[in-house]
């Protein structure tokens, strides 16, 4: 799907159901915090495989 196609169909949805066909919800101070850390590369985890990932939720 190419941007033109996606923006498109954004239209569509909006013609037909009259009304933005997503929620838009601003984000928890938590959660605006992480992403902000997130854009400037701060505290930010890396793993080399899905398993090393979930094995860092056990600690």
């Amino acid at each position: 799907m190419t941007p033109t196609d996606a923006v498109r169909l954004l239209y569509r949805q909006i013609a037909m159901r009259k009304e933005f066909p997503l929620e838009l919800r601003v984000p928890n101070k938590l959660t605006a915090s992480t992403l902000d850390k997130s854009d400037r590369d701060k505290e930010i985890e890396s793993f080399d495989t899905l398993e090393q990932m979930v094995e860092s939720w056990k600690e």
